[in-house]
């Protein structure tokens, strides 16, 4: 699996942020300083992930608050910002990963 980021900029960038007022699929308001994922529907909103970095072993918690898309949900994990901060470089956008449930 690969995990990758998503911020407010990358939001807008790609045309999924609506004017500030993007909410999550839990109803809740987006925070990239928040420790949370998008995933796919394998994991129910408000599963606990630990997500390790393959390359350098580092790890994060996150809660799963959002949905990926379709195209990625089986491949890919989406952190926030500060979540990606924690495990990588956000200069390499995606990274292998190891994803458990906690």
């Amino acid at each position: 699996m690969q995990a990758s980021w998503y911020s407010y900029a990358s939001l807008r960038a790609e045309g999924t942020w609506k004017h500030g007022e993007q909410k999550m699929a839990n109803g809740k308001r987006f925070d990239e300083n928040a420790l949370t994922a998008a995933a796919g529907k394998q994991y129910k909103l408000g599963t606990v992930l630990l997500v390790t970095n393959i390359r350098n072993g580092k790890t994060v918690r996150v809660v799963v608050t959002d949905r990926i898309g379709r195209r990625f949900s089986t491949t890919r994990v989406d952190l926030t910002k500060r979540a990606f901060q924690e495990i990588g470089n956000l200069k390499d956008g995606l990274i292998p990963v190891k994803v458990e449930v906690i």
